[in-house]
């Protein structure tokens, strides 16, 4: 409120009685406080009583605002009767005695709900209890998760509000021991029809705990996409598939940072992220992560990129440290992606994305379609010294249209059919099923195709689709048109288009309630999520009924009406087969999402033409290759004769040079022969001739031997030079 001199009377009695109470509510309680917080509430309300009734009708705009302002202030007073409650309390007791009129509102409020819950929690309790002796089912499943969940939520409420008011005493101590005991059973593991179908026969007090799945990864973590979530290629059961862990999102880099840190394993990192996490989350301020990478990409190399671009001055070095710039671009691009799923599909800050792949999977089991979606489920992952919980997505049956594989390439390209019965009704079912969970991110790369065997003629047809990377699904937006009839809440404009769908599908989601939704999905998504999914079912519903043929299994050729068939009936069936058949046409004017047998053929297209460009340009690199050989060829002919002109005179010098040092090395022994003969002549002068004569032939004998080794080793040495110098020259030629 604010204050003029030219403010009426009773304006100013407003005035003056408000700021006497705000000053009274910031004030800490006391028995003095809480009478005269008694008498000041009454004061303002008189106050305001009175102006109301003297200015209403006002007629000024400034007049009319501050009439409204009023009106407003009185209302909140008086639903502020917890301060007179309070006021006396602190007269009874001295409970909030040194609090705030604020904090001990809070407090109240916390022992309020504390009792609601124990009441709620007691309830659960017996209505579990009750269950246990049952068989397992559906129906029953449907009610024993709806407890297990409310009994946890009502726990982890109690537990959170008992932190604040720390009353003490056995009762929080049981509230742990109860939630420790439903976290250990996970009942939620049976949510997924798939799994209950394992249990059926079974009692549910004989299900003492449904275990986790828990893997453990090796080898090196793939970093699918630009998102920083862990993802890897991982094997359960004998099937592989992919792990992403998951995370809460949030496009604040603040709340991003403290996540990520978590997982950095090497302190030498960690600490030097530590340190500069204020260089981040000061270059935020006052900023939205889509002012700062604009577009719909989630490149990490943008994200990289823009990381470097914070750091300057005397922090400029760190622009090199890679591992800190991928760091921070990881979280930048996380940011970004919670950013792009907010604004199109409305998921809430902190909601665990990656978790919609379950949530998705989960639906299309319990509509009998999980031909349609790679199934995911909850898992623990052990990476490294940790355990973290995620979603684990089977490989999708089929092909990646953007593959660039040349078997892949191969197979699709000999797909000719692509409107065979069977892909008819899968791009039906998909559509429809997509519509209902609010799926945003639908396209062809987000699927794979099924093909089928080579026919005579060496051609394929296309026999299926299956859907992954169902992240972007279960937001709050409800897309209607303006005649209130379910549109996408991606790019599809409208759904007249589809009006085929299958007959044990249409059963399937004409027998949905808000019960089966929150049994599917009641544990991954938001109450306000649940409300959106459950619009769109009742929509779903509504078309199903004024627009849709039911379709039998084996009557996806789409002929059940004849030529003939005059009525209008059959000509509006005839009608929407010819439009569904022509979907598939490159040419054809219709919605992206609608046309996913399109939209494959498209990609496949794609990524033949990109692979025939990688192979032209490999074949002409190949050519400007053998040229380059060609050329080195030629230098390397007149490098050879050079080097046997060189290696000619080389070894003539060589050879000069050993038969130099031969020589000498003969007559030095000649000459040591020759002295030793002489002094055994001297030292045996009296000997017989036959002995002298035997000494000079062994003496030469001797020095004989020793010039034939000197010759052959010379000869052996000459060899080796001229192997080292061909070596030598056939290098260079390769090069």
């Amino acid at each position: 409120m604010e204050k003029s001199i030219w403010d009426s009377r009773v304006y100013r009695a407003v005035y003056n009685s408000y700021q006497e109470l705000k000053a009274l509510e910031e004030a800490p309680v006391s028995q003095k406080g809480a009478k005269a917080m008694e008498q000041a509430m009454r004061k303002f309300q008189k106050a305001c009583e009175a102006y109301l009734e003297k200015r209403e009708g006002a007629k000024t705009e400034s007049g009319k605002e501050r009439f409204e302002e009023i009106e407003t202030l009185y209302k909140e007073s008086m639903d502020k009767g917890y301060l007179l409650e309070m006021g006396q309390d602190a007269i009874d007791n001295r409970e909030y005695d040194g609090m705030t009129w604020e904090d001990a509102r809070l407090r109240k409020m916390d022992r309020q709900a504390m009792d609601r819950l124990e009441t709620v929690i007691q309830e659960k309790r017996k209505e579990m209890a009750e269950l246990e002796g049952q068989e397992i089912s559906l129906e029953t499943a449907m009610k024993m998760t709806k407890a297990n969940h409310d009994l946890m939520e009502s726990c982890r409420e109690y537990q959170e509000r008992e932190s604040r008011v720390k009353l003490g005493g056995e009762k929080p101590k049981q509230i742990q021991e109860v939630l420790e005991g439903l976290e250990k059973r996970n009942l939620d593991g049976l949510r997924d029809v798939k799994k209950l179908r394992e249990y059926e026969g079974k009692t549910w007090q004989e299900v003492k705990e449904v275990p986790i799945p828990r893997l453990e990864a090796s080898g090196k973590e793939d970093k699918a996409g630009a998102n920083s979530s862990i993802r890897l290629k991982l094997e359960k059961e004998g099937k592989k598939g992919f792990f992403t862990e998951a995370k809460e999102g949030y496009t604040d880099i603040g709340k991003v940072f403290d996540q990520y840190i978590k997982h950095v394993q090497d302190p030498v990192l960690k600490d030097k992220l530590l340190e500069n996490r204020q260089v981040m989350v000061d270059f935020m301020e006052g900023k939205t992560i889509s002012d700062v990478i604009s577009g719909d990409g989630l490149r990490l190399s943008r994200g990289i990129e823009i990381a470097r671009q914070q750091f300057t001055g005397d922090k400029e070095k760190l622009k090199k440290d890679g591992k800190l710039m991928r760091c921070f671009g990881e979280m930048l691009i996380e940011c970004k992606q919670m950013s792009m799923a907010d604004g199109n599909v409305e998921i809430e800050q902190g909601d665990k994305v990656t978790l919609r792949n379950v949530a998705t999977s989960r639906m299309a089991d319990l509509l009998g379609i999980e031909r349609l979606i790679a199934h995911s489920e909850i898992v623990e992952v052990k990476v490294g010294d940790r355990v973290v919980k995620g979603s684990f997505m089977d490989f999708a049956e089929g092909y990646d249209a953007n593959s660039t594989d040349i078997d892949v390439v191969q197979k699709l390209k000999e797909v000719q059919a692509w409107d065979s019965p069977e892909m008819l009704r899968d791009t039906h079912d998909l559509e429809i099923f997509d519509l209902i969970c609010g799926q945003n991110d639908r396209h062809g790369g987000n699927a794979f195709y099924k093909v089928g065997e080579m026919g005579p003629d060496g051609t394929r047809p296309a026999i299926g689709i299956m859907g992954i990377d169902n992240d972007l699904s279960f937001g709050t937006k409800v897309g209607l048109d303006k005649d209130g009839k379910l549109e996408s809440v991606g790019r599809t404009e409208a759904t007249q288009y589809i009006n085929f769908i299958s007959e044990d599908l249409a059963d399937k989601i004409m027998s949905l309630n808000r019960e089966k939704l929150e049994y599917a999905v009641g544990d991954i998504i938001t109450k306000e999520q649940l409300d959106a999914l459950e619009l769109r079912t009742e929509k779903m519903k509504e078309l199903i009924q004024t627009q849709m043929f039911k379709v039998k299994e084996d009557g996806w050729n789409l002929d059940q009406y004849s030529k003939d068939d005059p009525s209008p009936e059959a000509q509006r069936y005839r009608k929407a087969a010819e439009s569904a058949k022509y979907r598939v046409n490159p040419a054809g004017k219709y919605p992206w999402s609608v046309n996913m047998a399109g939209a494959g053929m498209h990609t496949a297209e794609n990524s033949r033409k990109k692979v025939e460009d990688e192979k032209k340009a490999y074949q002409d690199s190949l050519e400007g290759i053998e040229g380059m050989f060609d050329e080195a060829e030629k230098d390397a002919a007149v490098q050879y004769e050079q080097d046997k002109v060189e290696y000619a005179q080389r070894m003539k010098e060589e050879q000069k040079k050993e038969d130099q040092r031969e020589r000498r090395g003969y007559m030095t022994q000649m000459e040591g022969a020759k002295n030793l003969f002489e002094s055994a002549e001297k030292e045996r002068a009296g000997s017989d001739g036959k002995e002298k004569t035997d000494k000079e032939k062994q003496a030469k004998e001797n020095a004989d031997k020793k010039k034939k080794d000197w010759t052959f080793a010379s000869k052996a040495s000459q060899k080796e030079r001229k192997t080292d110098i061909s070596i030598s020259s056939r290098k260079r030629i390769v090069r």
